[in-house]
């Protein structure tokens, strides 16, 4: 009996964690599970415990975790010091060296030297890694993968002189055909209570923002045929003629790009000589509960992206998109990139194809890659109360010393 016992009970717990739920949200990477502080009421004696537990519930790597409260100016931490923040600088700038020239740098260390070396980029004081995109835009793929990689060492990333921030170098995403959670972290901060009057009841909202290093990509998929082709489907109806462009977002990520209008399909004169253009007018979207977080350098504003932009294709270029032409390659950095204040930024692309590849071919598709970074943030909110001294009033120019061990304060 006590073993038929045991073996259900075995089997119980088995199926528990086969069948554990796992967190997965199509739109968001990382998400705050709880944010908390316990007790909810403290007075100036009392230590409160600000608790935090974050889990990546997307699809992509988070990198350069960094977790912050705000709203908690007048408190102490357990040491009897006042509250401080750290430095606002986030480590990556966008500036223009001229009106045609634009460039995305970021200050690291050593391994900046190392990084310009390599790629023959130049690097001034302060390890200063910078891309402007005079560069051969070839390699523009490469070279941003790699000033990410960079950036990711920085002092901003690893926690070198942050105070009061809680640091993670990454986590990894959830894979949910596999029954497999995405990574998740937890940490505290202590902190006693602002000095009040007695009497005092005085409730205060401390928030947390954790911020983090993110990546979205999409393709776009065109169909394309020659006009002999289409006139042929056309006449015979053999075959549709009325494709559409279709658009594959990578999953779990809150920036997300979408089709508001596409040349589709793209019927290419092969009987005539010159440039077949297809129009499309694209859109930039923050599908997710947070916003991307400002930048250095002159474009110090929020909700800046950055990236690729690569066409695919037979004889397909980049006639003008994101106010650049020729090539294959865009690199995404125009200030039309810039999320407005409803969470969308419109971008129209001309695409280029010559015609002359298309001869003898009836069909195919012309491809468009994006790849884009950006440094992501949610907000969370608790509320703890605070009670006044429970004190005689205190004479002036006395202080209150609550750096005594234990729960001990001292009136001096």
């Amino acid at each position: 009996m006590k073993l038929s016992l045991l073996l259900l009970l075995s089997v119980v717990f088995f199926s528990a964690c086969v069948n554990q739920e796992v967190n997965y949200d199509p739109n968001n990477g990382l998400k705050i599970n709880e944010f908390s502080v316990d007790p909810n009421v403290v007075e100036i004696d009392d230590s409160a415990y600000f608790f935090l537990d974050v889990e990546n519930v997307g699809r992509t790597t988070a990198q350069c975790i960094r977790a912050e409260l705000f709203n908690v100016e007048s408190w102490y931490d357990e040491f009897g010091t006042q509250f401080s923040y750290s430095s606002n600088d986030y480590g990556l700038e966008y500036d223009y060296i001229d009106n045609d020239n634009f460039r995305i740098c970021y200050r690291g260390d050593l391994i900046g030297d190392v990084l310009g070396a390599i790629t023959g980029e130049t690097s001034s004081t302060r390890e200063r890694v910078c891309y402007s995109e005079s560069d051969d835009k070839s390699s523009l793929s490469g070279y941003i993968n790699g000033v990410w990689g960079g950036f990711m060492g920085s002092d901003y990333c690893t926690g070198a002189g942050g105070k009061n921030v809680k640091y993670w170098n990454e986590l990894r995403p959830t894979l949910p055909e596999r029954n497999r959670p995405g990574q998740a972290v937890s940490d505290v901060w202590i902190l006693r209570p602002p000095i009040l009057p007695e009497g005092q009841e005085v409730p205060y909202k401390p928030t947390v923002r954790v911020s983090y290093a993110y990546s979205s990509s999409a393709t776009i998929q065109v169909p394309a045929m020659s006009k002999n082709e289409y006139s042929r489907r056309d006449n015979a109806g053999t075959g549709p003629t009325d494709t559409e462009a279709e658009i594959f977002n990578s999953e779990g990520t809150p920036i997300q790009i979408a089709i508001k209008r596409a040349t589709s399909p793209i019927v290419v004169n092969e009987r005539m000589t010159g440039i077949e253009t297809a129009n499309f007018l694209l859109e930039f979207q923050n599908v997710g509960d947070g916003y991307p977080l400002p930048v250095g350098g002159d474009i110090g504003e929020g909700g800046f992206i950055f990236g690729t932009l690569e066409v695919q294709g037979p004889g397909a270029y980049i006639q003008d998109c994101l106010g650049q032409q020729g090539g294959k390659f865009v690199f995404i950095k125009d200030p039309l990139a810039k999320l407005r204040s409803d969470n969308t930024a419109p971008f129209g692309c001309t695409i280029g194809i010559d015609r002359g590849t298309w001869i003898d071919r009836p069909m195919g598709t012309i491809s468009l890659v994006f790849e884009v970074y950006y440094i992501y943030y949610v907000d969370a909110e608790a509320e703890v109360t605070v009670l006044g001294i429970d004190e005689p009033a205190i004479l002036p120019g006395a202080q209150i010393d609550i750096s005594g061990g234990g729960n001990r304060f001292v009136i001096s």
